[in-house]
């Protein structure tokens, strides 16, 4: 009759204690990958469907009166509630060809003049001004 010698496991190296720690991390890294996947999820909204759902009467305003025009910025009066306000916001589009031409969502010199221009606008009208931002970062 043979005898078999009891083998014990060896002890867990200092690494098992940070197990529990590193899932949670893997969890929090993955629902931050998950806000970076929703923020550049093609079907996302932008500035012109916000204007469209929130406001009415919105007409949209170009130029900065310098000569330029900049497709990345857009802005124009609306009716926020029953109120006149001046809307202005980042459009960087949709498909390739609205994304070049929008320039993706980065503004000019131009797109600031406009908006200083709408933003003077709607002070010398009392109105409010409501931007809706959308950049990188």
């Amino acid at each position: 009759m043979t005898r078999h010698a009891r083998v014990e496991a060896p002890p867990a190296p200092p690494e098992a204690a940070i197990v529990p720690h590193q899932a949670a991390a893997d969890e929090a890294a993955s629902g931050r990958w998950r806000t970076v996947e929703l923020a550049r999820h093609e079907r996302r909204p932008y500035a012109l469907d916000y204007i469209a759902l929130m406001c009415e009467d919105f007409f949209e305003l170009h130029g900065d009166r310098a000569g330029g025009e900049d497709h990345a910025i857009v802005g124009g009066p609306a009716r926020l509630g029953g109120r006149a306000v001046m809307m202005l916001g980042h459009q960087k589009g949709r498909s390739v060809a609205e994304r070049t031409y929008r320039n993706y969502g980065m503004a000019h010199p131009q797109g600031y003049r406009k908006a200083m221009r709408l933003m003077r606008q709607a002070e010398r009208f009392r109105m409010p001004v409501v931007t809706l931002v959308d950049t990188p970062g």
